[in-house]
């Protein structure tokens, strides 16, 4: 079978597979961290794209990351 036989369905599945090969960094996720033994955030109700209700931090649909040490609160 040569690759002309597997048509663009084949190419797609060669794309995806060269893909999932390369070493892509994700971007940073959004974080929190305690400031005097306590952490402090604020989330917003919304609507995500979905139209399902959702939170929001920092103008972000993207939860953040809570960064904490044992005795904070």
């Amino acid at each position: 079978m040569s690759i002309r036989d597997w048509g663009s369905g084949g190419f797609l599945l060669l794309a995806v597979a060269a893909a999932g090969r390369l070493n892509v960094p994700a971007p940073p996720l959004p974080e929190v961290r305690s400031g005097n033994h306590v952490v402090s955030l604020m989330l917003h109700a919304t609507v995500n794209s979905e139209g399902k209700d959702s939170f929001s931090f920092d103008g972000k649909n993207t939860a953040p990351v809570i960064r904490v040490s044992p005795g904070d609160r």
